[in-house]
């Protein structure tokens, strides 16, 4: 993993980890997934309103414990709002600040 996102991960608070359902989980997904297993994480599984390729066993057995939250952002499905949108993109804004990418 780079070190610019291993210093943000063992700094967050939380890890919010946002996987694609309409693809299959790549190696660094699952290196993500694995880097992560002992840190404070939601896993946000998007775009379920297409048609799922990604493996839900092979992700539930990666997650753990972790809650799994399936989310669709264009349909507004899921528990995820359009709140939760915006506060995304500022997360995101302030990772690039913080020379996160």
């Amino acid at each position: 993993m780079l070190n610019g996102l291993k210093k943000a991960i063992a700094a967050a608070d939380l890890v919010i980890l946002v996987l694609d359902a309409s693809e299959p989980l790549t190696k660094e997904d699952r290196q993500l997934l694995t880097d992560t297993a002992d840190e404070k994480r939601i896993i946000i599984l998007n775009k379920t309103d297409l048609p799922l390729k990604l493996e839900m066993p092979e992700l539930e057995q990666l997650a753990g414990d972790t809650k799994i939250i399936k989310a669709s952002m264009t349909q507004n499905q899921g528990s995820i709002s359009w709140k939760a949108r915006s506060a995304t993109s500022s997360l995101m804004k302030v990772s690039k600040r913080a020379g996160v990418t």
